[in-house]
């Protein structure tokens, strides 16, 4: 939490790299800009003495734009966006910016499935990052691609969700682009390069029309993996630090070599 003066100057340094909310900002420095210029006065015993009243009104009018601002009515909210200019898309999203995204309202996850036609387990790499405000994912989207996914509120009277998505290949590149800013969530984003890493080097085979299976220690090893990064992204649970941190999946080894025979 920042207040007065310390607020507004972080305010001051986020402000060149707000993309939703840089009408709050400069108002909030308006504000504080404007109590700056006008000291307070004090009586004899050095007491505070009440601000003008035309200070008090003005005061007020700044409190009720930043309120109504902030406000978490959607369809406000709604006719906000649409009259708002959007100056921000043009800019470049920095990695940075977008890896601040992933460690507070993304995920890294690797996903375990079975194939309804053979049976056959998959694992794969999944990146999420969810957010009220679409136009922040279109951003996001236009300079890292991934696939958005509308989602509907998650109560009534919320506003609606949206998710942006990285797979497997696109993944793999996305994550390349923002690990070294990640914050939070590096140990998932080290285990998952392990991950990926593997999958890049394992070949699989096929076996008539369709794929082989892998070789147990294959699966053995995206198993854990996959336990792993469950155990990781347990609600409540703190990433151990990288000195203290268990080695998440089996090393190199037969593993990361494995080749499945064709059928």
């Amino acid at each position: 939490i920042w207040t007065n003066a310390a607020a507004s100057e972080m305010v001051r340094h986020l402000l060149p790299h707000l993309r939703i909310k840089t009408t709050q900002a400069r108002l909030l420095l308006d504000y504080q800009d404007d109590v700056a210029r006008r000291p307070r006065d004090r009586d004899e015993r050095g007491r505070l003495l009440p601000l003008p009243m035309s200070e008090q009104h003005r005061q007020e009018e700044l409190f009720q734009r930043i309120k109504a601002l902030n406000t978490r009515d959607p369809q406000v909210r709604k006719r906000q966006r649409l009259a708002q200019a959007v100056g921000a898309g043009t800019r470049r999203v920095a990695p940075s910016y977008v890896a601040g995204l992933v460690d507070g309202e993304g995920s890294l996850m690797i996903t375990k499935s079975e194939s309804q036609r053979d049976g056959l387990v998959q694992y794969r790499a999944r990146i999420t990052v969810a957010n009220t405000d679409k136009r922040v994912l279109e951003d996001v989207q236009r300079f890292y691609g991934g696939i958005l996914v509308s989602q509907g509120p998650r109560k009534a009277g919320w506003n609606p969700g949206y998710l942006l998505v990285w797979s497997d290949g696109m993944a793999e590149e996305f994550l390349a682009s923002i690990r070294p800013h990640l914050r939070i969530k590096q140990a998932q984003a080290r285990l998952l390069a392990e991950f990926l890493r593997h999958k890049s080097v394992t070949v699989q085979g096929h076996m008539g029309r369709g794929f082989a299976p892998f070789p147990a220690e294959v699966i053995s090893y995206r198993e854990q993996c996959h336990a792993s990064m469950a155990d990781l992204n347990r609600r409540g649970a703190r990433p151990p630090a990288p000195s203290q941190r268990p080695h998440a999946c089996p090393s190199g080894g037969q593993a990361s070599r494995a080749i499945s025979h064709t059928g």
